[in-house]
């Protein structure tokens, strides 16, 4: 492999803007995709023919060369494109999106635009092929006769870059008691909204002590931790311990029980279509005398740079 020169940032040395481009790349390694705004709604007032995309930024992803790298793009103020008139007999699905044009690569503009991917009407519809160089902004359900795009018929296909990870913490309801014996009861859920474009790493713990009140036998109680990466639709990943009751000499009527559930995995970016969620959840078989107490919920996720 050849040396490349010159290199990124030399004194008083003019550098290709290829360069920059994949000083980017090599920032965000596979990931592309809007790090604020850009969402697209209805017109604002009376909605039309047309959407809205707010403000915000972009790194767009050269798909054209190998070594063409990414672009970043913002806008700062409220956009506004038009929809194609809706047909008589079909629905069609549109697609918004952000895109690069490089004269370097094809064609003869050098600028980013937002602009409509304009589908195909069909008794059964399916999204248009984009330009290279793109990301996905969102997916507007036009139906037949359609007369003004409204947000319910908006689908938004953001995916969010966030080159570094977060942390967050919630606690869960303490002395809830169980609805159910032997069904698991949720108590508390962590939500990261839409985190990142590409695949993760997530960690995840969850820690709740149970409260069995009266003079009661021991009973065995359960602690599940379960994720979510489609915003709650489904539930997966699902770890489970289970810990028995003990006496306290201080309150010998009463038993307690500690448990804790660790989850480690990469999340891939294909399945993270929504946010992702982590909840705890409880199953006892004594609902009138346990409870809840001290639960805590404790997530942390970091781009998946492989």
């Amino acid at each position: 492999m050849a040396v490349t020169n010159p290199a990124w940032a030399l004194t008083g040395v003019a550098t290709a803007a290829e360069t920059f481009r994949r000083l980017v790349e090599a920032i965000f390694v596979d990931h592309h995709g809007v790090t604020n705004g850009l969402a697209v709604t209805e017109k604002s007032g009376t909605p039309n023919m047309s959407v809205d995309i707010s403000a915000g930024r972009v790194v767009i992803d050269g798909t054209e060369a190998t070594n063409q790298g990414k672009y970043f793009a913002e806008s700062r103020s409220v956009e506004n494109l038009v929809i194609a008139a809706a047909d008589a007999t079909n629905a069609r699905k549109d697609l918004v999106c952000a895109r690069i044009e490089d004269s370097d690569y094809s064609g003869a503009t050098d600028a980013w635009s937002l602009y409509v991917e304009t589908g195909t009407p069909s008794g059964s519809p399916a999204e248009p092929a984009t330009d290279p160089n793109v990301v996905i902004l969102a997916m507007v359900d036009v139906a037949a006769l359609d007369t003004a795009i409204e947000d319910a018929e908006i689908n938004d296909r953001r995916k969010f870059l966030r080159p570094h990870g977060e942390t967050q913490m919630v606690l869960g309801n303490d002395g809830q008691t169980m609805a159910a014996n032997g069904v698991y009861q949720t108590n508390g859920v962590l939500t990261f909204t839409q985190p990142h474009a590409g695949a993760v790493h997530l960690f995840a713990s969850v820690t709740a002590y149970v409260i069995q009140t009266g003079d009661n036998a021991e009973k065995v109680h359960s602690l599940k931790l379960e994720v979510s990466t489609d915003g709650g639709s489904t539930w997966t990943g699902s770890r489970e311990s289970e810990a028995s009751t003990s006496r306290d000499a201080s309150a010998p009527h009463n038993r307690y029980a500690a448990m804790t559930v660790t989850y480690a995995e990469q999340v891939t970016a294909a399945s993270i279509t929504g946010d992702i969620q982590v909840r705890a959840r409880l199953k006892t078989d004594l609902r009138l005398n346990a409870s809840w107490q001290d639960t805590q919920i404790s997530a942390s996720w970091r781009p998946a740079f492989e």
